[in-house]
């Protein structure tokens, strides 16, 4: 079978989803990121849309790069006419794409209900706007939007816009399944008639596909015609109006597995999802396949001690994707648990040990009293290995945040916050006077300045930690009562780790959270641990 072309289109169809916007850097680094990973085409964006300028923008900085991923520019048939006179081809000649994707409507129905167009107009505007795209140079995708619907309803002329836009030089027949509700079996039959109708009448355009994930079968939908079609669009972590698009990610996996070439170099998929749902906004979901967090995950005791044994629960190579195994601790994995999370930091731990079996045993106890308070952490190494520390390794706390005092507003005009702290380093550390710092932003970030400020002369390597990210999220419901968690992300060294805090005060679970983090660099640099990732 032939090498797949997949289409990267998060920075165009991925922002259809819920709450995800990209300005023109973002858009430059999606592209950047796809042409990394080994995308051959990557969508930018929709020239003539809300965000047109930003898309523009995006194009005439990437004209200045040296690109292997060929950039797609996106629009949609003409609206009027003469297509020399529409507005939105013309947004698309001014990207200085070579490449351009149209959109348009593959179904009878769909095109006299939302536009109102006979059907036999919509077939004048599909052969009028390639044909004018083709006269300008370009070689056009054409997207036959609603085609496995409108084939459903009506395939004689499903076929005809097809043979239409094929007829006036598109250089790819894409076939969407817009609504994302089609079953893998229709899929496979319509798909498998359009390439064989299209051939009886001498028609051997290449054939894409666009799907959506709705039913949750665009992957699935997508491995059932792979024997038809050349070009697989998606995007990389799924994003995509209502449910999302295919996901390329997990399409990737299963291709590996069915032996069949794409292209990609999948040992930076994990790391580019991460990315790409950064610039996105979101976090990557932890199990998402193949590259989240627990994908290779285990935290039944159970599995755990089969693993330890040489028994797989893996269904391949984490190490592929850019990811590992991982022992998630908690108190649902028994000393197996323990002993296996231990060694991914390079401990070996002596079972017959008095003081290991207790350490081991108050470990446990302080796993399930931080799972009834919401700190979900088995996901954090960095807080793993503090757990270690403590009760363990007989590491020294270091320092801790005794007393604090925060007041933020905005009583300005701009948001202002100050940090009031007594800070005690070492287990008997002297009672020191309150430090306080006061910052243009908000509370995390004066108590992260703060921290660093008065520890780094004791402890320089905290000049190299800084501060990546911070989410807050619900911890334990209970009216108000209830607890909130903040996990904060570090950088350092290179590495990037997480650390959580749980409190009902949002701004101490803040604190708890960096003074951990800090605590995690430093440990590290005196007693060495291998790299948490």
């Amino acid at each position: 079978m032939i090498q797949k072309e997949l289409y990267e289109c998060t920075a165009r169809d991925g922002e259809q989803a819920p709450g995800v916007s990209f300005s023109a850097g973002d858009r430059v680094k999606i592209v950047r990121l796809n042409d990394a990973l080994g995308f051959p085409y990557t969508e930018v964006g929709y020239p003539s849309g809300t965000n047109g300028p930003e898309v523009m923008k995006a194009f005439r900085e990437l004209r200045r790069m040296d690109l292997k991923t060929k950039l797609v520019a996106f629009g949609s048939t003409s609206k009027v006419e003469n297509p020399a006179e529409d507005a939105n081809l013309a947004a698309l000649l001014k990207t200085g794409a070579k490449y351009v994707a149209i959109v348009g409507k593959a179904s009878a129905e769909q095109a006299l209900v939302q536009f109102g167009a006979h059907p036999s107009d919509n077939l004048r505007r599909v052969r009028h706007s390639i044909d004018f795209l083709k006269q300008n140079g370009k070689k056009v995708i054409f997207d036959g939007e609603h085609f496995y619907d409108g084939y459903k309803g009506d395939s004689e002329y499903s076929l005809k816009v097809l043979e239409a836009a094929a007829n006036a030089g598109a250089d790819t027949l894409v076939l969407c399944d817009t609504n994302g509700g089609t079953l893998t079996e229709d899929i496979r039959e319509i798909t498998r008639k359009t390439y064989d109708d299209l051939r009886g009448v001498g028609i051997d355009t290449p054939l894409g596909i666009h799907f959506h994930n709705d039913s949750g079968l665009a992957v699935a939908n997508a491995l059932s015609v792979l024997q038809y079609v050349t070009q697989i669009q998606g995007t990389l972590s799924g994003f995509g109006e209502r449910v999302g698009n295919l996901n390329l990610t997990t399409l990737i996996g299963n291709l590996d597995k069915m032996g069949v070439k794409h292209g990609i170099r999948t040992r930076k998929l994990r790391t580019a999802n991460e990315d790409l749902c950064r610039l996105a906004g979101v976090d990557l979901p932890t199990n998402r396949s193949f590259v989240g967090y627990t994908a290779f995950g285990h935290k039944g005791g159970i599995h755990i001690h089969g693993v330890k044994k040489g028994v797989s629960y893996e269904h391949t190579d984490p190490t592929r994707y850019g990811n590992k195994r991982r022992i998630l601790m908690s108190h649902l994995g028994g000393t197996s648990a323990i002993e296996a999370a231990a060694t991914q930091f390079g401990i070996v731990l002596d079972k017959d040990d008095s003081a290991t079996k207790t350490g081991i045993r108050r470990l446990q106890v302080a796993l399930a009293d931080r799972q009834r308070q919401g700190f979900r952490a088995e996901q954090s190494t960095a807080e793993n290995y503090l757990l270690f520390a403590q009760y363990l390794l007989k590491q020294p706390v270091l320092f801790e945040i005794k007393r604090k005092h925060y007041e933020t507003g905005d009583l300005t005009g701009k948001e202002e916050s100050s940090a009031l702290m007594e800070i005690v380093v070492g287990k008997k550390g002297k009672k020191d006077d309150m430090k306080k710092i006061e910052v243009d932003g908000g509370p995390i970030h004066a108590s992260f300045k703060l921290l660093k400020r008065e520890l780094v002369h004791k402890f320089p390597e905290l000049r190299r930690v800084h501060l990546d990210d911070y989410s807050v999220s619900m911890a334990r419901r209970d009216e108000e009562r209830s607890s909130v968690r903040t996990e904060v992300v570090f950088k350092y060294n290179g590495e990037r780790y997480r650390t959580v805090g749980v409190d009902p005060n949002i701004l101490f679970s803040g604190a708890e959270a960096l003074v951990k983090g800090l605590r995690y660099a430093a440990l590290r640099h005196r007693y060495g641990t291998r790299q948490m990732g």
